[in-house]
Parts: C-alpha cells; structure tokens; sequence
C-alpha cells in the first residue's frame, strides 16, 4: 500500500475548527500533521466491502500507540472501537458481520457517550471512560487498513490488514468541546 503525503490527506479545519479527511487504505499521518484531538470527539463513517475469511480481525483505522489513542477493527468478525487512555483499553463491540457491503459509522462526539452502527446489524450506545471529550492527543500515527495499530500483538495475535476494498471512508475530527 502506498502512503500519500500528509498534505494530500489533512485539509484546513472548517469555519467551526472541525476537519474531515477522506482517507484510504495505507494512508499513515503523524500526529503532527493532525490537529490535537484534546477536548474534541470524532466520526468515523465507512463504506466498504467485509470478508470475514481475511478480515475478521483486521484494523481498519487507528490513531495512536499503546498509550493513548483509538482503533476501529473487527474482533472475530464484530466491528470494535478500542479506546485507550493511560495503557487502559475500554471496547465497544457490535455483532459480527456477514461477508459482504457493509456501511459502519463510529461516533465519540466528546460529550461522554459513544456510539457505533452498522445498518441491518445493530446498533449502540454506551459511555467513554472520559465525559468533556479526549484528555489527550495520540502520540501515534493515524494509520489505515493496517495491522495492529495501538492494539498489543500479545493479545491480538490475529491482527491483519483490512484487504476488503473501501468505497468511501471519512474520519472527521469534531469541534473543540467548550
């Protein structure tokens, strides 16, 4: 997969300081290219086909490293947010997906609350491990369909690459929380 550059992926913030990036497989931007996501949430919408042979554990966005950040992957085939603050992780999990178009959406709008979806089958609704938006900023990269990301190997020894194609995949980093 190549990588394009950082300029190419991460436009200028909106009128209300939001950014949405339409990303693409293998796409890896260091955090110094991002805007800090202290005290602001995200939305995560996907459009792609899944295979549960090659991508039922599979990353298929993260930002971050094993210290501070987040992941969006597949967990025995069941799409799963993984937020990670301080080393500790908190997982949010939906059921499994079949193979096929699936159309995932991962909303943390920074007001204590997550929520995940995949139409046809299911939907959540729960809160994060932090109320007023993120306390941090990842120091990782953002990295698309790529193995493991923050995730450590140890327990996730299945971890592979999301291969399934991605029509459409838009990571927009919300407004500062006031």
């Amino acid at each position: 997969m190549a990588h394009r550059p950082a300029a190419e992926v991460v436009p200028a913030p909106g009128g209300d300081g939001s950014v949405t990036l339409s990303l693409v497989p293998g796409d890896q931007v260091p955090q110094s290219a991002l805007p800090s996501l202290e005290k602001r949430g995200f939305d995560v919408e996907a459009d792609f086909e899944f295979n549960p042979d090659y991508d039922q554990d599979s990353t298929l966005l993260a930002h971050g490293d094993a210290r501070n950040g987040w992941v969006v992957h597949f967990v025995a085939k069941a799409p799963t947010l993984t937020l990670i603050q301080d080393g500790a992780r908190k997982s949010y999990t939906l059921g499994p997906l079949r193979a096929g178009h699936t159309r995932l959406r991962v909303l943390v709008p920074g007001n204590g609350t997550v929520s995940m979806s995949v139409p046809s089958v299911g939907e959540l609704m729960d809160r994060t491990p932090f109320p007023a938006g993120f306390p941090f900023t990842p120091t990782g990269p953002l990295t698309v369909g790529q193995s493991f990301g923050p995730l450590p190997v140890k327990e996730y020894p299945h971890s592979t690459p999301f291969d399934g194609a991605v029509q459409r995949m838009w990571l927009t980093l919300l407004p500062v929380v006031p």
